[in-house]
């Protein structure tokens, strides 16, 4: 069973900037009315903790650290822990992730459920976390950010800001 988390549960907890808004391309039906932000997430460390009964299951946790980049130049850094919280009899595993992006002009925290099926080390498909709240310019944020695994040790977030 894989008790390893890719980048793309961790990272993806990542982050967010008002200067580091792309324009230019065309936002699909879901980021009409957000404000949108792209950013790369690329694993700089992180540790996977066996807390229960030996061997991969509930409540154990993955602890990670990210660089969180813009056009390949470093912007911030993201911190944050998965803990498993539920497994199937068919090698699925959910995990509840949460995370703090600190970025130029305050930090962001997202939050949120993800399941592996039982042979996915990347997820195929993009899944969405909520945008808890922030500090500093990022005070009042809401919203919610899509994560699409890119490898084991990158992810493209898109923070979708609702205005």
């Amino acid at each position: 069973m894989r008790w390893k988390l890719s980048l793309g549960v961790v990272g993806i907890l990542l982050a967010v900037a008002g200067p580091l808004s792309s324009g230019g391309a065309q936002a699909d039906p879901q980021e009409l009315g957000s404000q949108v932000l792209r950013i790369v997430a690329k694993e700089a460390a992180s540790k996977y903790l066996d807390l229960g009964r030996k061997g991969f299951g509930q409540s154990d946790q993955f602890v990670f650290t990210n660089d969180l980049l813009r056009a390949g130049t470093k912007v911030g850094e993201d911190g944050g822990t998965c803990t498993v919280t539920r497994l199937t009899a068919r090698g699925a595993n959910t995990w509840l992730c949460v995370a703090s992006n600190s970025l130029p002009g305050g930090q962001i925290t997202v939050e949120g459920l993800v399941t592996y099926g039982p042979d996915e080390a990347v997820k195929a498909e993009p899944y969405y976390f909520a945008i808890t709240g922030g500090t500093g310019q990022y005070e009042d944020a809401r919203g919610q950010v899509k994560l699409e695994e890119v490898s084991a040790d990158e992810v493209h977030a898109t923070f979708l800001i609702d205005d």
